[in-house]
């Protein structure tokens, strides 16, 4: 399955993107934020090797209760032709519970193997909406010293904004929302339980900001279908960490004149007393929007929340 399979919009969604940031943002290494802009693609890694080391595990999908057991017969007779209130009157009246349970467990069974499957060959892009964040910087940043490419809406044109998905963050069983929202043949979406896998995650992780571009397949996927390729010009910005080495900055600005200054590159620097970021480069504001956002985010004497 493709990353055009999973996505929130469409050929005709809007051109702003309604309900999603203005900018997102991806906070690497040197060596891959060199690789993501010389190249135009960034990896789909599987699940398996996020550092979530609960990530992708199906416990939240299908955990077992009385309640969710019968929900689970009422809907697997409901496919045969069957009324909601015909099938639950047919179980309580010959179906035990322990019967119930026996085919709850057989349908989790089977939802492990799939979601074992996926966590191994599915692929996953993480962003952040969060700007200049100082724990994004020092945990993905290797402590400061690499750089935070941004990524803008490009008049309508950002494939990363068109197939990025946001995170939620909550510890709600997702048991019931699973069996709730079963195909008419009973069989689990491969597209809900991906969203369902990939796109909710635990309180602990909240103030990452995350969104998520997705492939979803339970079958091996060739490294070059893990390359999700974009424009040049759906980066707005690359910031560099004021930790970067001298050879790594000295590379990256030298891309940035090659590519004919498509994206600003600018210099992070902390102020150790205020705690203040400055940022320093040619800054070049292609719209309102661009200008509005430096005013209010990038100047010296502002400070995010």
């Amino acid at each position: 399955m493709s990353t055009d399979d999973v996505q929130s919009g469409t050929e005709s969604t809007p051109v702003l993107f309604p309900g999603k940031p203005q900018y997102l943002y991806r906070y690497c290494n040197a060596d891959r934020a060199l690789q993501i802009l010389r190249d135009n693609y960034m990896y789909l890694a599987p699940p398996s090797a996020m550092n979530d080391l609960i990530e992708g595990t199906p416990a939240r999908v299908c955990r077992y209760s009385k309640e969710q057991a019968r929900e689970l017969d009422i809907r697997r007779y409901m496919t045969e032709g069957l009324s909601r209130r015909s099938a639950a009157e047919l179980i309580d009246a010959k179906v035990s519970v322990a019967e119930q349970r026996e085919n709850f467990e057989y349908f989790a069974n089977e939802l492990v193997k799939i979601a074992v499957a996926m966590r191994e060959h599915s692929g996953l892009i993480s962003l952040s909406e969060a700007f200049n964040h100082q724990k994004m910087w020092g945990t993905y940043g290797d402590n400061h010293s690499v750089a935070c490419i941004q990524f803008w809406r490009d008049n309508g044109q950002s494939r990363v904004h068109k197939h990025a998905l946001p995170v939620e963050y909550s510890h709600k069983d997702l048991t019931g929302e699973l069996i709730s929202r079963l195909e008419e043949d009973g069989s689990v979406s491969s597209t809900l339980l991906g969203q369902l896998l990939y796109l909710r995650k635990t309180p602990e992780w909240q103030d990452e900001h995350e969104w998520r571009i997705m492939m979803l397949d339970s079958q091996p996927v060739p490294e070059n279908d893990r390359k999700f390729h974009f424009s040049s010009s759906n980066i707005r910005r690359v910031f560099l960490g004021p930790r970067v080495p001298k050879s790594k900055r000295d590379e990256i600005h030298a891309l940035c004149g090659e590519r004919d200054f498509v994206w600003s590159v600018l210099d992070v620097q902390v102020d150790a007393v205020t705690g203040i970021s400055s940022f320093h480069g040619v800054e070049l504001h292609k719209s309102l929007e661009d200008f509005e956002w430096h005013a209010d985010l990038a100047l010296p004497d502002k400070r995010p929340d």
